[in-house]
């Protein structure tokens, strides 16, 4: 690594504030089920017209938690850029240079911004797990072919941005 080669590492502060809220939200999930008791406020038809609801989001946002946790207890570098082009860990080992990078943009869905990398032969970079699996929804979104969020790390899109014209112009 070059010292001027940005680096973006897992953040244990913004994951565990994730699985706090994951946590949240699969307890009141519970207490809205009746784990802890029945509800007195909740009429029961009501209560059965959620129930399945009420039990993907348990599920959803367990699987969530556990991921979090998981994902907190190996800090390693998500997203490196640099002479050689991107690297993004989540997404593929590959460095992808800048000769096949055509454009990068940025995206914003709901609260959550992305780094956009439009690729001349997508092909060549194929992803990996969830994330490949979900590329054709992330390219109808954004556009690009690899959507790069920076949400659970050390470092922001603007400061990708900032690091990608610099290298991408040298």
């Amino acid at each position: 690594m070059t010292i001027d080669e940005f680096v973006a590492y897992t953040s244990r502060f913004r994951l565990g504030v994730m699985t706090l809220v994951s946590l949240l939200f699969v307890f009141s999930s519970l207490w809205v089920e009746g784990v802890f008791g029945p509800l007195q406020t909740t009429p029961s038809s009501l209560h059965h017209k959620n129930q399945l609801g009420i039990w993907v989001g348990i599920v959803f946002f367990g699987l969530a938690s556990l991921e979090c946790i998981r994902r907190m207890l190996r800090i390693r570098e998500e997203l490196r850029v640099g002479t050689a082009g991107i690297r993004w860990a989540p997404w593929s080992d590959q460095t992808i240079p800048w000769s096949e990078i055509t454009e990068v943009t940025t995206s914003q869905v709901f609260v959550q911004r992305f780094v956009n990398l439009h690729l001349r032969n997508p092909a060549r970079f194929p992803g990996r797990g969830g994330l490949a699996w979900l590329a054709p929804l992330n390219r109808a979104v954004t556009g690009g072919e690899i959507s790069v969020s920076l949400s659970f790390t050390n470092r922001s899109v603007r400061d990708a941005m900032s690091a990608i014209q610099r290298f991408r112009g040298s």
